[in-house]
């Protein structure tokens, strides 16, 4: 099923378009907070867009996207650790609802977690809520294990 989809690198170009699905990921989470009543929304929209140029253009960041006739529906954001350059991290995933199910995250993983191996990293790690049984399933299928019994905390070793 992932064949109508083009997985590809983000350039600088693609921001513009990452921007909606970084928001729809942070809205999800609660990181950007909600607008404010005295606000038109723009304020979250510079934070975020501010945090996607400083990921695009850091050597240690990337991120991998899934596209399909031309709209984004997917990313992964990923890289090393910005305190062990040894470790990796993934520290967004996100899939339009309209396009789950399909393999589409499980396509985004395997090559963020090819790259973060490529890159010499012996390990990687992110954070899941709890709640979201889907990504859980998927980060263990792929080979994630929940760390020292944390429940959002999830790793995986490279042998």
């Amino acid at each position: 099923m992932t064949s109508l989809y083009q997985f590809r690198y983000s350039t600088q170009q693609d921001l513009a378009l990452l921007l909606p699905l970084t928001l729809a990921l942070s809205d999800a989470l609660g990181e950007w907070g909600s607008p404010s009543e005295n606000s038109d929304g723009n304020e979250d929209q510079l934070t975020a867009m501010d945090h996607l140029e400083f990921n695009a253009t850091c050597p240690f960041y990337r991120y991998y996207l899934c596209a399909k006739d031309n709209e984004l529906v997917g990313f992964v954001w990923f890289g090393q650790s910005d305190n062990d350059r040894s470790e990796g991290f993934v520290d967004g995933l996100y899939v339009k609802p309209d396009h789950r199910h399909r393999g589409i995250a499980a396509m985004l993983m395997k090559e963020a977690l090819s790259w973060i191996r490529n890159v010499d990293c012996h390990s990687v790690i992110l954070l899941v809520n709890p709640q979201n049984s889907s990504a859980i399933r998927l980060y263990e299928k792929i080979g994630f294990t929940r760390k020292n019994g944390l429940a959002d905390t999830y790793a995986i070793r490279f042998t």
